[in-house]
Parts: C-alpha cells; structure tokens; sequence
C-alpha cells in the first residue's frame, strides 16, 4: 500500500477500501447462490427430531452409566485384595520376627484404616490349621457373610 507523507496509507488505486452495505449484499447474494438447494428452505429441527435426539442420547447415558458403576464395584474388590496383600506382609514379617502368628492385625503394627476393606468393613484375621495358618477375609459390599458379585467374600489365607 502506498505511504502518504506524514504516515499515512493512501487508498488511492484501491477498487473499494472501506466496507459498504452494498457489499455486504453482494456478498449475502453470493453466498445464498452457493448454497444447496435443500438448505435453502430449512429452517431448523422440528421437536419430534429433538425429542428423539434426547432420548437416543438417554439410551446412551444410561448403559454407558451402568458399565460405569460395576467398575466402580470391581475396583473396591482389587483394592481389597490390594489391602489383604499387603496385610499379609505385615503378617509374615510379625511371624518372621517372633515365631508365631499375631493375635490379631493391630500386632502387626497395622493401622486401622490399613485393617478396612474398601467398603469401610473390618477385615477379619483368623487361625487355621492348629495355630500353623491364617485367614483373612473380607465380608465384601453387604458386610455379611456369602453374596455373589461386588458382595462376595474375599478370603486369602496364609501358610
């Protein structure tokens, strides 16, 4: 662009340098010419198209939301064993260090929260095999005994 004493750009040689509404028409008019035919006359989604939309969408969120929640179960479940694991540690170092198995978890130098399964139940040691073996359990989702799924027992028993 040509500079004009004193810093200025000069406009001369330029078709239209500024904006008219005129141009804006032009350009409406050109854009509408590019336009297919079908769009033309459209002018938006009735409300049966959006209702179905909405519930095609429901039907997603709902499935996707279930597979969602039984991870969330599963994941309780390898967090307990997790937790089971790493009282069977404490439980072999305790056995290593006074040649006898604990009493119960809390000999073991294991925090309470460390003796919770995931769903906020006391995990349950016990003897087995004459004082020779041990068992930990955890009573899973219901807390009670037996159950299938998230509410299973979990059971690792030790030598």
């Amino acid at each position: 662009m040509p500079t004009v004493p004193g810093g200025r750009h000069s406009t001369q040689g330029l078709a239209n340098p500024r904006p008219t509404i005129d141009n804006y028409r032009v350009m409406k008019t050109k854009l509408k010419s590019l336009t297919p035919e079908f769009l033309k006359n459209q002018r938006g989604l009735t409300l049966v198209e959006i209702i179905v939309v909405l519930v095609i969408l429901a039907v997603l969120m709902s499935w996707l939301g279930g597979k969602l929640f039984s991870m969330g179960a599963s994941a309780k479940a390898d967090l307990t064993r997790l937790k089971m694991n790493g009282l069977k540690q404490n439980v072999y170092l305790y056995q290593m260090r006074n040649n006898s198995l604990p009493s119960d978890l809390k000999a073991t130098g294991a925090s309470e929260n460390e003796t919770d399964d995931a769903w906020g139940n006391a995990i349950q040691f016990r003897t087995a095999d004459g004082g020779r073996g041990y068992e930990l359990k955890s009573q899973g989702g219901d807390g009670k005994d037996g159950g299938s799924g998230s509410d299973e027992d979990i059971t690792l028993k030790g030598p």
